[in-house]
């Protein structure tokens, strides 16, 4: 009689933790006990504290994941801004031609935001378009991924120029901000 108890109740016990799932179909939630940014720019790891912002238009969903950097007297942006029908996990390519609305991403950075009234910025709108923007985590609250892609310098006048930098380990972890 003992033995049948204990054999029932591992079998509820069993069922009990297989039925339980964490997600339950949803998409995976992103540990919200940090905030960061970081990537590597042509091999010099840096390191941001975001957040992001989503919003309806009329060409679709738009997430902007926005960072800065703070390093004495030297603050660095970065920019992460997804364009898709939906925005979920997955993969978001880059595009080019950053003066129309395409649906995929865009890659921003600027090493020195304030040098005497101009800086530097890079993007990847005006380079080859072989980069990307990878969601593995989304909530309302939350987004989580990788980044990489060869960014091309922007002159004040917004036209590209020759020189190009690579960002790789690209990572981020921010929260949505309402």
């Amino acid at each position: 009689m003992k033995f049948s108890k204990y054999i029932l109740a591992l079998g509820l016990l069993f069922t009990i933790l297989t039925s339980c799932n964490k997600n339950d179909g949803q998409q995976p939630h992103p540990d919200l006990s940090e905030t960061i940014i970081t990537a590597k720019f042509d091999g010099s790891l840096i390191g941001f504290t975001g957040e992001a912002v989503r919003s309806s238009n009329p060409d679709g969903i738009s997430l902007k994941i926005k960072g800065l950097s703070v390093n004495g007297f030297r603050t660095a942006s970065i920019g992460l801004d997804i364009l898709a029908a939906t925005i979920g996990t997955g993969t978001y390519a880059t595009v080019t031609n950053a003066g129309q609305s395409q649906i995929g991403s865009v890659i921003r950075f600027s090493p020195n935001v304030v040098t005497e009234g101009s800086y530097d910025s890079y993007s990847s709108a005006h380079a080859e378009g072989n980069g990307n923007v990878t969601i593995t985590a989304i909530s309302d609250k939350a987004v989580e991924g990788t980044f990489k892609g060869t960014l091309r310098l922007v002159d004040a006048k917004g036209d590209a120029t020759g020189k190009v930098i690579t960002v790789t380990d690209g990572n981020f972890k921010v929260q949505i901000r309402k």
